[in-house]
């Protein structure tokens, strides 16, 4: 069947109307001028360029690493890669185990392993009867490292 259009409907109007193509290009234009400015910059200094480099290859590969961990991993598996994550990035070696020293939540563990809070808090406290975390308000020491990555990245044929 055919569709009609009612008299009362107003005609449709483009999408792309002469100023937005004009602000398309314009836009087009302050990117080429960026780019070429970039260029320049990586000419005259190829040290930063290599750093540029560096920090993106490691921020992909830690986005890579984090997308393996949530389709992957079990639960288990995802908070212990989490905290240790935590430990090599804000721990601080104590008599006790690892102390990460920035202020964590359980809400800020779960947000970082893709888990709700009551999941990570019953895996926590599991933990804590076993010995491997000692957890507190805002605070959380690693006590049994070797263990925590055991669960993290278990060995095929131990045990």
């Amino acid at each position: 069947f055919s569709r009609r259009r009612s008299p009362n409907r107003p005609k449709p109007t483009s999408i792309c109307s002469s100023s937005s193509a004009t602000d398309i290009e314009s836009e087009k234009a302050a990117a080429r001028n960026r780019q070429s400015r970039c260029v320049n910059v990586v000419e005259q200094s190829p040290a930063l360029a290599d750093n540029v480099v560096c920090i993106a290859g490691d921020r992909t590969r830690e986005m890579l690493n984090r997308a393996t961990e949530m389709t992957g991993k079990c639960i288990a598996q995802r908070i212990a890669a989490s905290l240790l994550r935590l430990s090599a990035q804000a721990g601080v070696r104590t008599p006790a185990g690892i102390h990460i020293e920035s202020p964590v939540t359980r809400i800020d563990l779960a947000s970082m392993a893709g888990l709700t809070y009551f999941t990570v808090s019953r895996t926590l406290s599991a933990w804590q009867k076993q010995g491997l975390v000692k957890s507190g308000r805002h605070r959380l020491t690693i006590l049994d490292v070797s263990r925590l990555s055991e669960i993290a990245e278990p060995r095929i044929g131990t045990g």
